[in-house]
Parts: C-alpha cells; sequence; structure tokens
C-alpha cells in the first residue's frame, strides 16, 4: 500500500475493485488512510493545485499571454473528472516560444524565482529561451512551484514537433470550481503522457496509467495521433 502512495498509482487503483480490494486490509492497517480519506484529502489537494494553476493562467492572461495548462488538474480533470492530489498536483503550462522571456519576466515580477536563468547574463538568458524548452520557478518559503514550457517536444533540426499554435488551435476548454482554462486536445494529451513517461523513466509507474486511461477515456484518433 504505501508502495502504491508511493509510485502516485493509489488513485488509479482504487477506481479497479476487484485489483483493490487483493491488495488492501478492511479497516485499513494502522498508518493507512481509509479510501474514503484519501479522496477526500486528494480532492482537497487537487483544488488548492488548481487555484495556484489559475491564479497563474489570470496573471499571464492578462498581460496578453495565451497559456495552455496540462498535466497536473488538467489531466486530472480528464480522466477521473475532478481534481485530484498526488502526481496530479504538478503544474505545468505551455506558452509560445515568443512569450516565453514575457511570461518569465511576469512571473519574476511576482515573487518567483527561475531554476535555470536566475543570476545569468542578458546574452546567456536570450540564447535560452531560444534554443531552450522550460524552466522551472518557484517561490523561497512557499511550497509553490510550477513548469513552463515553450516547446514541449523541440526539434534539434527543423519545426518542433508539436508547435504552440498548433497545440492551441487543438486546444479544448476545462471549467471547474468557477475557474475556466485552455489544455491540450485528446490526441496532444496522449502523445504528451506517452513521451514524457519516455522522457522521464517507465519506472514511473503512474505515467503508463495516465497513458492506459488516456486510451480508455479520451476522444482519440489514432490517424491523427500517427501523423
Amino acid at each position: 500500500m504505501r508502495s502504491c502512495e508511493e509510485q502516485g498509482i493509489r488513485r488509479y487503483l482504487q477506481d479497479f475493485p476487484g485489483i483493490w480490494q487483493r491488495i488492501t486490509d478492511s479497516p485499513p492497517r494502522e498508518g493507512i488512510v481509509s479510501d474514503e480519506q484519501f479522496r477526500r484529502e486528494g480532492r482537497d489537494k487537487g483544488r488548492e493545485a488548481l487555484l495556484f494553476q489559475c491564479e497563474i493562467i489570470r496573471l499571464l492572461e492578462e498581460h496578453g499571454v495565451r497559456v495552455l495548462a496540462f498535466q497536473g488538474s488538467s489531466l486530472a480533470l480528464l480522466l477521473f473528472g475532478e481534481p485530484a492530489g498526488g502526481s496530479f498536483e504538478e503544474i505545468a503550462l505551455f506558452v509560445s516560444p515568443q512569450d516565453a522571456a514575457k511570461a518569465a519576466d511576469i512571473l519574476a515580477a511576482h515573487g518567483f524565482r527561475a531554476g535555470f536563468t536566475h543570476g545569468v547574463n542578458a546574452t546567456q538568458r536570450a540564447d535560452f529561451f531560444r534554443y531552450g524548452g522550460a524552466d522551472g520557478f518557484y517561490q523561497e518559503g512557499v511550497s509553490r512551484h510550477l513548469l513552463l514550457y515553450w516547446r514541449l517536444f523541440p526539434s534539434w533540426l527543423g519545426p518542433d514537433l508539436l508547435p504552440f499554435d498548433d497545440a492551441w488551435a487543438d486546444s479544448v476548454q476545462l471549467e471547474h470550481g468557477g475557474f475556466v482554462w485552455r489544455t491540450l486536445g485528446p490526441d496532444h494529451t496522449l502523445m504528451t503522457s506517452a513521451l514524457m513517461a519516455y522522457a522521464f523513466g517507465f519506472s514511473r509507474l503512474h505515467r503508463l496509467l495516465d497513458i492506459a486511461l488516456c486510451l480508455e477515456r479520451l476522444d482519440i484518433s489514432w490517424q491523427d495521433v500517427l501523423e
């Protein structure tokens, strides 16, 4: 059970009673929270993450930056219909390469410190936004951090594999708790989940389960995915 929680897969397994009942005790052993408490705590953490995400999106949009949120709360809503904690608390935002430096400046002006570009000179910073693809931002003394992407799948030769404008054209609108934002369309959600699983290692079992649920619950166009 603890291994399931550490791997970030308990939320998935609880949706499959035939499996879940075989690996759990009722009542749960000491130190293991009940299914209902786990879901409740996950919803609470998911709502906190969603609130933070939407605050950042609103901030960027007020300055004319288009934003696509993916993974995290957006993926949880697509797969489960509600925010979730654990691996779904991550904040990942995708902006156009033309808006990347501007978005970073906006975040810096509101107390966020960049992971890679903090303290570098102007030339190094310009090169990073020109050739890089993502940077992490955090607030000191606060457990709030996010990943800002301007290239999801950069290519050394030729155009990016998923240009922002293509992702924006295929994006869908999500609504929850009074918030409205845009996320990747079903095909790009599947592609992103698969390629991030590869990039971060298939030992991250929850990413394999993301892929499985994308295939089961999203309206995938295999022709578009293969293209």
